[in-house]
């Protein structure tokens, strides 16, 4: 095969040119079945990836539902541990308060010798000279 067109001393360009003219409807033939193969093989590789991208994008949805469960779950543990503190702080609110016996004297004398720690505070043993 010859890497060039030009005139050769076996054939002359002119006894060939209508040879290859001919042939191109044959050649312009095979490269249209050969290009329609290719896209019939590449329709059929479309096809079977089509359901695995379907079962791609509806295993990313179900995890995009399980995550807002998740975070709809965590709101509603919360909002009952709040609901929890609030009723027993309501309970506690709701029960009549405890009743103190008077104070006797030995709270007084607690009570005393604390105020005297503080300076200008008299206690009851002390006597305050001005």
């Amino acid at each position: 095969m010859r890497r060039m067109w030009s005139d050769a001393k076996k054939q002359r360009l002119e006894d060939c040119l209508g040879d290859f003219i001919l042939n191109l409807g044959i050649v312009a033939k095979a490269l249209k079945l050969d290009r329609e193969e290719c896209q019939r093989r590449e329709r059929e590789r479309e096809e079977e990836r089509r359901p695995e991208e379907e079962q791609r994008v509806q295993r990313e949805g179900y995890l995009r539902k399980v995550e807002v469960m998740k975070a709809f779950n965590k709101e509603w543990e919360q909002s009952l541990s709040l609901a929890r503190f609030a009723q027993a702080h309501l309970s506690q609110l709701s029960k009549p308060p405890k009743l103190r016996s008077k104070p006797g004297p030995h709270w007084r004398q607690g009570r005393a010798s604390m105020a005297g720690a503080l300076p200008g505070c008299a206690t009851p043993r002390q006597e305050v000279h001005y």
